[in-house]
């Protein structure tokens, strides 16, 4: 049996964001991330950030911009520590805390009889923006983990071609691993992504008729596009499963063919041998029979 080697690269996530794709949302420099024991001092940085913004557009410019910054530390922990990292959660409860402050500020601005249409409009751009940074962000780390899945994938696919049991064993083991990962990263992002949705929607409420029926249709364009980009990744991991699992039905077929002939041989080999065994017999019996014959009165044996 051929013996391959197994190339495993752990699962980390250095230095693949920037280098991927063209990011969509320029991010802010995440400065101190929250897994730091100093990151009290970014947070109290940002508490005289806000008390130095005068007017309502001023903090919710502000809100959005930390927020960012919240997206920016969640990016440098992916790569630096990857989707385990604490400081993530941190930093997500942060950016819903964001969202938050950003609609009360809102909500502010109405109770006290202002017209906020055009403040609920900032704050929704600014919503969508959040959420695509955050989608950015993690569709890239998950780009990565597809990387590595696609370098195993072909390694697993050479090692059942090799029919090197240990190796694929591991190399499954390590994508088991890769895939748990993934969806550690998709489920932070989806619940990310519903918290900043939740918070826009009640902004959307105080748009007028025709922005929030364009508000409307540019949802569903954006969850259209997610769905499509779904599919086509499950697509790509189909294909894979395929090609996959007729290597497997390949070398299924090889084994059996292979289990057959030495079992035919077996088969012949005892026959063989029982044929063998008969044939002493055999020649064992004549022998007696001949003695038997020349040993009687009157009888004579022919050659």
């Amino acid at each position: 049996m051929r013996k391959i080697t197994l190339i495993l690269t752990p699962i980390l996530l250095v230095g693949f964001i920037g280098g991927v794709l063209a990011q969509e949302v320029e991010l802010p420099k995440p400065g101190i991330t929250p897994d730091s024991f100093f990151y009290f001092l970014d947070e109290f940085g940002e508490k005289i950030e806000l008390v130095f913004s005068f007017g309502a557009e001023a903090k919710i410019r502000t809100q959005a911009k930390h927020a960012l910054e919240r997206v920016a530390e969640i990016k440098a922990l992916l790569e630096e520590k990857g989707v385990d990292a604490q400081g993530i959660n941190v930093a997500l409860a942060k950016l819903e805390e964001n969202a938050k402050k950003t609609e009360e500020i809102l909500q502010e601005q109405k109770a006290k009889g202002k017209e906020v249409g055009a403040l609920a409009q900032i704050v929704v751009e600014e919503f969508h923006k959040q959420r695509k940074a955050v989608k950015q962000v993690f569709n890239e780390a998950q780009d990565e983990f597809l990387r590595q899945k696609d370098e195993l994938h072909a390694q697993l696919l050479e090692a059942v071609q090799a029919d090197d049991e240990t190796v694929a064993a591991e190399i499954r083991a390590k994508l088991a691993e890769i895939e748990a990962q993934k969806d550690v990263a998709e489920a932070k992002k989806d619940e990310a992504i519903a918290k900043l949705e939740a918070e826009r929607e009640k902004a959307q409420e105080e748009l007028s008729a025709r922005e929030k029926e364009m508000e409307e249709q540019r949802n569903r364009e954006e969850k259209a596009k997610e769905e499509l980009e779904e599919i086509e990744e499950k697509e790509e991991e189909l294909s894979q499963e395929k090609e996959l699992l007729e290597a497997e039905r390949e070398k299924a077929k090889e084994k059996k063919q292979e289990g057959i002939e030495e079992r035919k041989e077996k088969e012949l080999k005892a026959l063989e041998e029982e044929k063998e065994k008969l044939q002493e017999e055999k020649e064992k019996l004549e022998t007696e029979f001949e003695k038997g014959e020349s040993g009687k009165p009157g009888t004579q044996v022919h050659p």
